[in-house]
């Protein structure tokens, strides 16, 4: 599809997808269309002509269904309304792409619970499959860090280094290389590179850089500021990892003294805010001497939650000066307070001996948003940074009055994971205890659990009304755990939940 900048939009928008509505469809109009006017003549279009069009978008997926191993997996189409007369789709959650294909595979949990007799005879009953998102060049696309109203936010790695020549690795021509040339020093180390779309229209941004900040691990959450929905700030947390350079060296030696100073490197977590109406980044701030639980390389995502402006994430505190090697790192909740007229900084050491007191050490927290103002935490037991067993809980973040972290934690009814549904996330008990890593996402009632890098096809969720532990199977052909060590990696999850909506605009 031709991609055509917001200054080539028709005025006469509503006009234009009205006559095209009129019209009887012809093979491939969508082509000739800019992505929003598409997305206008999809929510003007009669009930009658919907399903025609969607099936000349989308030929090869014109069926109503696929089969996975031997199962059937039904296929989205614009016709499944959650509201017809307002044509408002469902939010689908969880959501898993594949990594080759970039095929997109969402979960309904209500489908499911409609369909409880048929689970046993179907294992994907819930699960359904959307268009690829192909279309989306491979070099920008890597991990959704962000999803709400139909837009999706994705990381799409860093920027090629001017000073590859090399034959085998040229520089890759990418979307904006206008805003990649800055200092020689710091393309050397590429800048951070993020995408903004919306998946069925196929319109996409890519956001201007983060000057000299190339963030990894990033994760993300879009905060909607009008009723209309069409107006987002997103709030992006990452870290920032760098060597000490000779004169950094030389400056913590003279503040801590030769040799005190533990770490040769520089963390930092960084909090950056994008504004789609002023299309700059409005906001930045940072937490210096603190790192993400895992390195985002090696499996395991960063975790936050927005609540008005208040963000909650979790991770490494590393002591800058210390007496002993193993006083380093320590767990830690990160708040900042990211409105305009209050900045704070703010870190609480995490323990959650107050609640489980039988589990004196954990890794740091997964935070994940619980409703409209809870949080909770997850975590897991460890061991001389070794898992003992495995133990996989959840603990409710506190809150001041002003939403800032009281440092206190509370019990979570059933909080613990059932070692049934631990196991169910790994593929064996050695893979246990090798640390394998997972991740959470919440949506709605749910908290959704993955091994990290999805080296299971099991998804542990917990349902937070209910209190109750279950897991579902991701359709992945030949998933035969047996046989999964061959296929890590074959699918990666979307952060947050998706709902399908023509009229969202990147």
């Amino acid at each position: 599809m031709s991609i055509l900048g917001p200054n080539c939009l028709p005025s006469n928008l509503i006009e234009q997808a009205t006559f095209i509505c009129q019209q009887l469809t012809t093979r491939n109009w969508d082509l000739l269309l800019h992505p929003r006017l598409l997305g206008a003549c999809m929510v003007l279009m009669p009930m009658e002509k919907l399903a025609t069009a969607w099936d000349e978008m989308h030929p090869l997926d014109s069926q109503d269904h696929v089969m996975i191993n031997n199962f059937r997996v039904e296929l989205w189409s614009p016709l499944m309304f959650l509201h017809r007369e307002s044509r408002i789709y469902k939010r689908y959650f969880p959501v898993v792409i594949e990594r080759f294909s970039h095929k997109v595979l969402a979960f309904d949990q209500l489908t499911r619970e409609q369909n409880l007799n048929m689970c046993e005879k179907n294992p994907y009953i819930g699960w359904f499959g959307f268009p690829s998102l192909d279309w989306i060049h491979d070099y920008l696309m890597d991990h959704v860090i962000a999803a709400s109203n139909g837009l999706l936010v994705i990381d799409s790695g860093k920027e090629p280094s001017s000073k590859c020549k090399k034959k085998k690795h040229p520089r890759q021509k990418v979307p904006n290389h206008e805003f990649w040339n800055q200092t020689e020093n710091f393309s050397l180390k590429g800048q951070s590179l993020l995408v903004v779309c919306n998946a069925l229209t196929k319109e996409y941004k890519i956001l201007p850089p983060l000057v000299n900040k190339l963030i990894t691990g990033k994760v993300g959450v879009l905060s909607f500021d009008n009723a209309t929905r069409d107006i987002y700030h997103l709030i992006i947390i990452g870290w920032v990892y760098e060597q000490l350079t000779s004169e950094q060296r030389a400056q913590m030696n003279a503040t801590y003294g030769i040799g005190v100073y533990a770490s040769n490197n520089i963390h930092k977590m960084v909090l950056a805010i994008y504004s789609s109406q002023q299309n700059i980044w409005v906001h930045l701030d940072s937490i210096d001497h603190a790192r993400p639980a895992h390195q985002p390389n090696k499996g395991g995502h960063i975790c936050c939650v927005v609540i008005n402006r208040n963000v909650y994430f979790g991770g490494f505190r590393i002591q800058p000066v210390v007496t002993r090697i193993d006083d380093v790192e320590t767990p830690a909740l990160f708040y900042i307070n990211a409105t305009l007229n209050h900045a704070q900084r703010l870190v609480f050491n995490f323990s959650v001996q107050s609640v489980w007191n039988n589990i004196p050490i954990v890794e740091p927290p997964k935070v994940v948003r619980v409703g409209a103002n809870k949080i909770y935490a997850a975590t897991r037991q460890i061991t001389n940074k070794m898992i003992s067993n495995g133990k996989i809980l959840l603990v409710e973040v506190i809150l001041n009055d002003d939403w800032a972290p009281t440092g206190v934690y509370g019990m979570v009814p059933n909080g613990m994971m059932p070692d049934s549904y631990v196991m169910k996330l790994y593929i064996n008990e050695f893979a246990l205890s090798q640390v394998t890593l997972y991740d959470i996402v919440g949506g709605d009632n749910l908290i959704a659990f993955f091994a990290a890098k999805l080296s299971s096809p099991n998804i542990v969720f917990y349902n937070i009304e209910r209190a109750e532990w279950t897991n579902i199977i991701i359709p992945m052909n030949n998933c035969n755990p047996t046989r999964i060590k061959s296929r890590i990696g074959y699918f990666d999850y979307m952060e947050g939940s998706y709902e399908p909506n023509w009229r969202a605009t990147p």
